[in-house]
C-alpha cells in the first residue's frame, strides 16, 4: 500500500505477523512493529521545543460490544501530522519534484503514537507520507490502521438505558515535555455507522468527543507525564428486550401475590406456599440476568426493580405469618384489607415512580446525546460548506492527500491569492479517487493577451476514500477538450 504527494511515495508498510512480541504486550499496547524493535525503528531524534501533533481518529468498523467483559471490537483509522523543519522547500525551488529515494523519514523525528488501550495482538499497517504548505513547510503525515479489541469500563448505572462510551486512547512514548497532543484543526473525528455490525442490540450515535489528559509514567520517573488523547464514539443500548422480557413478567408474577389474600387467612400452609413459589421464581430471574452482567459493586435499575419487587414479595409472606396469629376474626379481615389496600398504593406507587426516574435520568443523557448529534451535524455541514466556498474566495485547500502514486503529478494547482502578469482560465478538473477526505483540485495555465484560451474551468471535489492505491486512476471531468499542451507540474499545496 504506497500514496504519494508531490512525486514522494510513502513507506510502504512492513507487517509482522510473527516473531517476538513487543515490550507492551502486557501492557495492552500494539504488539506490532515495522522491523526490529520500535525505539531502534524510530531513532532517538530529539527536538528543541516541543511539537504539536494533530491527531484524528476515525471509527472505520465497529463489531459486537461485550457488555459481561467490558470489551468492544473495532477497525480504527488513526490520522497523525506535524511540522518538520528540515524537510521545508523554504529558498528552494518548489517546483523542483523531490527524489523519492531521497526521503527517510527513520531519520526524522516521530511522535511514537501508540494506541493505549488495545488486547492481545491487533492487527496494525503503518505508512508515511510528505505534504508541503503554501510557504514550503513540510508535513509528515502518519497513518496508522489498527484491528483489533480495546477495553472500555462499561458504566451501568442506567442498565438497560444506559448509553456507553467505545474509546481509543492514543498516547506516545515520549513524555509530555516533548510532545502535545491535539485533535486534527482541519478534519474531524468521525465514525462510519452503515458498517456498525451490533446494530441490533445498540444504537450509534453521529458525534465524537475527545479529551486530552495526563498519565504518570507507571515504571519510571512519578514526576514525568504522558499525554493521552481519549476519542469517544457513543452507543446506546436499545431496552426493549429487557422491557418486555424482566421488566414486565416480573411485575405479572409480583402482581399475582395479591391472589394469595383470596385464601383464607386462618390457612398460613396455603397462603405461604403460593408466595414462596413467587419468591424461588423472582430469585431465578436475578439469577439469569446476573449472568449476564459484569460483577459491579453498585445496582443498576434493573436490580433495583427486581429488588423491590422480592422486597414486595418477602413482605406478602410476612404479613400471611402474622395474620394467622390474631385471635378475632373480625379484627383480622379488617386488619387485612387495610394493610392490602396499602400494599397495592405502595406497589403502584413503586412501579410509577422507577418509571418516572427512568425517563427523568436515565433517559436524561439519551436526550443530550442527540442534541450533540444534530449539534455535531450543523458544525459538520458548516465545515462541509467552507470547503465548497474556498475556490471563491482565494483561500487555499488545507487538507493533506496524495495524487496518484506509481508515476509523475500532474498538473494540480490551488489558485494563487495573487493575480500576475497575463492571464489565468482554469483548466479540466481531475477527479482523484484515492483521496481520504474532499480536496478541491483545478488544473491552471497561463497564457498572455495574444493567446488565450477561451474555457471555463470545472472544479470537482475528490471523493472520500482510503490511501492511495497503485490502482488509482485520474478522471478527467470536463464538458469541452482540454488543451493539448498544458504547463509543466506544479505540486499540490496546502494551509
Amino acid at each position: 500500500m504506497q500514496a504519494a504527494i508531490y512525486g514522494i511515495p510513502a513507506m510502504a508498510p512492513r507487517i509482522q505477523d510473527d516473531g517476538p512480541q513487543d515490550k507492551r504486550a502486557n501492557l495492552g499496547a500494539s504488539s506490532f512493529e515495522f522491523e526490529d524493535d520500535r525505539h531502534s525503528h524510530y531513532g532517538d531524534v530529539m527536538r528543541p521545543e516541543p511539537v504539536t501533533v494533530e491527531v484524528c481518529v476515525i471509527f472505520l468498523k465497529l463489531g459486537e460490544i461485550d457488555t459481561l467483559k467490558e470489551q468492544f471490537s473495532a477497525d480504527v483509522l488513526v490520522k497523525a501530522k506535524w511540522r518538520e523543519p528540515e524537510l521545508d522547500r523554504k529558498g528552494k525551488n518548489k517546483d523542483e519534484l523531490i527524489d523519492e529515494d531521497e526521503i527517510d523519514f527513520e531519520k526524522y523525528w516521530n511522535p511514537k503514537l501508540f494506541v493505549e488501550n488495545t488486547v492481545g495482538d491487533p492487527k496494525e499497517v503503518r505508512w508515511r507520507t510528505l505534504a508541503f504548505s503554501s510557504e514550503g513547510d513540510a508535513f509528515i503525515c502518519e497513518n496508522q490502521r489498527l484491528k483489533g479489541t480495546f477495553v472500555e469500563n462499561l458504566e451501568l448505572n442506567d442498565f438497560p438505558f444506559d448509553v456507553q462510551d467505545l474509546t481509543v486512547t492514543v498516547t506516545s512514548e515520549r513524555p509530555a515535555s516533548e510532545l502535545n497532543l491535539i485533535e486534527d484543526r482541519m478534519e474531524l473525528h468521525r465514525v462510519y455507522k452503515q458498517s456498525f455490525i451490533d446494530e441490533q442490540e445498540w444504537s450509534l450515535y453521529k458525534h465524537l468527543e475527545s479529551e486530552s489528559k495526563f498519565l504518570a509514567e507507571p515504571h519510571g520517573d512519578p514526576s514525568v507525564k504522558r499525554v493521552l488523547l481519549s476519542v469517544k464514539c457513543r452507543a446506546a443500548r436499545r431496552p426493549w428486550f429487557f422491557v418486555w422480557n424482566i421488566f414486565l413478567v416480573t411485575f405479572l408474577f409480583c402482581s399475582l401475590s395479591f391472589a394469595t389474600f383470596s385464601v383464607e387467612y386462618n390457612l398460613p400452609q396455603n397462603r405461604l406456599q403460593l408466595s414462596f413459589t413467587l419468591v424461588l421464581t423472582a430469585v431465578a430471574f436475578k439469577f439469569v440476568i446476573n449472568q449476564s452482567l459484569p460483577r459491579v459493586s453498585y445496582l443498576t435499575y434493573l436490580d433495583k426493580y427486581l429488588l423491590g419487587s422480592m422486597c414486595q414479595l418477602a413482605i406478602v409472606c410476612a404479613w400471611h405469618s402474622i395474620v394467622a396469629k390474631i385471635d378475632s376474626k373480625h379484627d383480622a379481615k379488617v386488619a387485612e384489607l387495610v394493610f392490602l389496600t396499602a400494599l397495592a398504593v405502595i406497589y403502584i406507587g413503586f412501579n410509577a415512580g422507577i418509571c418516572f426516574h427512568i425517563y427523568a435520568f436515565a433517559c436524561k443523557r439519551r436526550r443530550i446525546m442527540k442534541q450533540k448529534d444534530r449539534e455535531y451535524m450543523v458544525k459538520n455541514f458548516l465545515r462541509n460548506m467552507h470547503r465548497r466556498v474556498l475556490p471563491a474566495t482565494n483561500y487555499q485547500s488545507s487538507t493533506l492527500q496524495a495524487p496518484p502514486a506509481g508515476g509523475t503529478p500532474s498538473t494540480p494547482q490551488i489558485s494563487p491569492q495573487t493575480p500576475t502578469t497575463g492571464h489565468r482560465q482554469a483548466g479540466p478538473s481531475i477527479l482523484h479517487s484515492c483521496s481520504t477526505a474532499p480536496v478541491l483540485l483545478t488544473t491552471e495555465t497561463t497564457t498572455t493577451d495574444s493567446d488565450k484560451i477561451k474555457k471555463k474551468g470545472e472544479s470537482t471535489v475528490a471523493a472520500p476514500g482510503g490511501p492511495c492505491q497503485n490502482n488509482c486512476v485520474e478522471n478527467t471531468v470536463s464538458d469541452k477538450t482540454p488543451p493539448e499542451k498544458p504547463e509543466r507540474s506544479k505540486p499540490v499545496i496546502f494551509t
